[in-house]
């Protein structure tokens, strides 16, 4: 596979490592409490996760884990108080725990108290104790304080302890937002090169090189994904886009009509409502607005949360209200 030109991939940052032992202390106490059951996995709702960590607690009422066990289940139920009063009960009994710093820094982050967020954040990195969830999370909270050029550096480091596609698309999307294009090329494709050629980091290459200019770059991603994409038609609708950009406008018009060959033949053998969905949109790019309407209609008939849709719906009723206008 081709590099993306003569670009060459920034150093990347800082190893990474550590898992606090405390975590293991927990985990070991919790089994013994009959977390670790085949009861107890059996049963995924945080309702009784919170309520088997509170039994727990009634048996082990100073085991700051437990507390700190019991605010990730708060946490992830979006009961950030909650989670708060149990950290800071366990930071009483453990102050030097870093897993109930980390514990804070993420519920402080997720009430938006940034400043105490990061201050937890940093406490747990400065003590060596470097996690994916420490760099990724102090990252979203120099973004919202539009520290972009830091929150862009936390991810780098995040991504050199574990490569995630989540962790590749926000750092790639602070990366266009500074206007560091070159930078989210590379960024996206040593993403796309070592997590086995995610989708969504090749349609995030084709946006960024068509947004640089770079048409024939971008082209030549889309042709290799339609050399290999059992369903075509998205694939020649992007053609189109990238094609129309470059001012190619009778070629745009052919891979339309390829996308629409495709999206026939497709909905000839199975008329699902996320193949109408794509000739609607099809449609929508030749312009043949009712076409379009028809087919989403028919989609939504069978899907009515199909919230992509009927938001396209929204969208061809308010040009036809503006064009009238």
């Amino acid at each position: 596979m081709s590099k993306p030109g003569s670009i060459r991939p920034r150093a990347t940052l800082l190893p990474g490592g550590g898992f606090h032992v405390a975590w293991i202390a927990a985990v070991v106490c919790l089994a013994l409490l009959g977390f670790g059951s085949p009861e107890v996995r059996a049963h995924a709702g945080l309702h009784d996760d919170i309520e088997r960590a509170t039994r727990a607690l009634e048996q082990s009422p100073d085991n700051g884990d437990l507390y700190a066990r019991r605010a990730h289940y708060y946490r992830l139920g979006g009961h950030y108080e909650e989670a708060l009063a149990d950290l800071v009960r366990a930071r009483e009994l453990e102050p030097g725990n870093m897993a109930v710093a980390l514990g804070l820094g993420m519920t402080y982050s997720a009430l938006e108290r940034d400043g105490e967020a990061e201050a937890e954040l940093d406490r747990v990195i400065s003590a060596g104790q470097e996690s994916v969830r420490a760099f990724s999370e102090r990252a979203a909270v120099r973004a919202r304080g539009g520290r972009l050029q830091e929150a862009i550096d936390d991810y780098s480091r995040a991504i050199e302890i574990q490569r995630d596609i989540e962790l590749y698309l926000r750092r790639g999307e602070l990366q266009e937002a500074t206007g560091d294009l070159r930078a989210a090329v590379v960024a996206y494709f040593d993403g796309f090169e070592h997590l086995g050629g995610a989708v969504t980091l090749r349609l995030a290459l084709i946006r960024v090189e068509t947004q640089r200019g770079e048409y024939e770059s971008a082209l030549a991603y889309i042709d290799q994904e339609l050399q290999r994409a059992p369903v075509k038609t998205s694939w020649c609708l992007r053609k189109a886009e990238v094609l129309r950009a470059a001012g190619r406008a009778e070629e745009a018009g052919l891979a339309l009509d390829m996308a629409l060959t495709e999206a026939n033949e497709v909905i000839e053998k199975r008329a699902t409502g996320i193949h109408l969905y794509s000739r609607a949109k099809v449609y929508a790019a030749l312009g043949r607005t009712d076409e379009a309407k028809q087919d989403l209609e028919n989609v939504l008939v069978k899907s009515p949360r199909f919230s992509e849709a009927r938001k396209l719906m929204e969208q061809l009723e308010t040009q036809e209200t503006t064009q009238e206008d």
